[in-house]
């Protein structure tokens, strides 16, 4: 029953999207995701607890990175409470709690059985098509947010963006969803299902294309072309790049910016985001302004000295997901949060079986989310970030 109400939760969480987020004063916000997630993994928890398995959950193999980086943030709230109100103290702590509940899915999901786990990940995936669905409603008659402008969100002209109301991390997300699709596909037998699961995989990518991010179609191409030579299908590769050639050609439209490839404004403004995180940083390199403090940071020295600093969405963060942690907890957390990612890439690479097919799909994801992480803040987008707890957990738990 757990379960059940676990996979509906993530379902309805990954399908609302954005439209499950609750805004309160000061910054804070509360998602339906936070509540199913927090839910799923202190109810695992007490479980857990309850059959006598503490241990067990304290010595698997991601726990030990995991509590590094969680002190090293800890340790950079402390260092920066002098400046820090408490109420933006106490927002930032609460950001970093939720990262680390996040991230417990890696200690609770591997002892779940693996039909339970598959589950879970069907109903995000299915979720996350959904979204694609109604992703091309929203494209066509609904294909800007400029009446959403004054919550913080840009306007987004002629691009898709469906529940997530960003076509960048939206198409991220289509892109993770498009590598579990082509998983399945490649899995499956020559029938009405693989032309069906084929149809979908088209429609995501196209999806990807709509949405005008350049970091996303990187994400599409870059994670297609790991998993391809992964998984020994590299005869596949000029026909999917053509593919993604001839979408990309047909989509844009050079007279448009935002549907411009070779636009330079947004490449600009991203240049400029990290500029200023690299002057935060250098003023505070070793400890950092404090974890999920960026926001207060930049008021602070000068860089969003207007009103728009307290709700813009793009001001509480960096474009670049390494320069984040390096400007928010210095030199000591970009080395925690570098060996966390490293212990769990090493560790599947190492236990990568010959015909272990789900490796190469959670090595795709990780490529291609990790090459957008350059340019967009993706591996703290909670929807991202659940989808590569967990596709390391079901992993975690299947190879030797």
């Amino acid at each position: 029953m757990f379960t059940i109400v676990a996979g509906v939760g993530f379902f309805l969480a990954f399908f609302l999207g954005q439209f499950g987020r609750w805004q309160f004063g000061g910054g804070v916000s509360v998602t339906l995701l936070d509540i199913v997630v927090g839910g799923f993994v202190f109810g695992s928890l007490i479980f857990l607890l309850s059959k006598g398995r503490f241990w067990e959950v304290v010595l698997t193999r991601p726990a030990k990175p995991l509590v590094f980086f969680f002190f090293a943030c800890l340790v950079s709230l402390l260092v920066n409470m002098s400046w820090l109100r408490p109420d933006e103290l106490s927002v930032s702590v609460l950001y970093l709690i939720r990262f680390f509940v996040y991230s417990s899915l890696l200690l609770v999901i591997p002892f779940f059985s693996k039909k339970t786990q598959l589950r879970l990940l069907y109903a995000i995936a299915s979720a996350v098509l959904f979204a694609v669905g109604i992703g091309f409603i929203q494209f066509f008659y609904y294909p800007n947010l400029h009446n959403l402008f004054y919550l913080g969100w840009d306007d987004h002209l002629y691009r898709l963006f469906s529940v997530y109301l960003d076509p960048n991390f939206a198409s991220v997300i289509f892109a993770c969803l498009f590598f579990y699709l082509l998983w399945q596909l490649m899995r499956m037998k020559i029938g009405l299902r693989r032309i069906v699961l084929g149809v979908f995989g088209l429609l995501t990518v196209i999806a990807v294309f709509l949405t005008y991010s350049r970091t996303g179609m990187l994400t599409l191409a870059v994670g297609t072309v790991v998993y391809l030579v992964m998984s020994g299908y590299k005869k596949f590769l000029f026909a999917c790049l053509g593919l993604f050639l001839f979408l990309l050609l047909i989509t844009s439209d050079v007279k448009i910016e935002g549907l411009n490839p070779f636009r330079t404004a947004t490449a600009s403004a991203r240049f400029d985001s990290m500029k200023i995180g690299l002057a935060i940083f250098q003023k505070n390199p070793v400890f950092g302004v404090g974890f999920n403090a960026y926001r207060y940071a930049q008021h602070r020295y000068g860089f969003r000295p207007g009103g728009a600093w307290e709700t813009s969405h793009a001001d509480s963060g960096t474009d670049n997901s390494f320069l984040f942690v390096l400007a928010t907890t210095g030199v000591v957390g970009l080395l925690a949060y570098l060996y966390f990612w490293y212990s769990l890439i090493i560790d599947i690479l190492r236990r990568r079986g010959k015909s272990d097919s789900f490796s190469s799909v959670v090595l795709a994801t990780f490529a291609g989310v990790f090459v957008s992480s350059f340019f967009l803040n993706t591996l703290f987008y909670p929807f991202i970030l659940i989808w590569l707890m967990l596709l390391y957990s079901i992993r975690e738990s299947t190879s030797p």
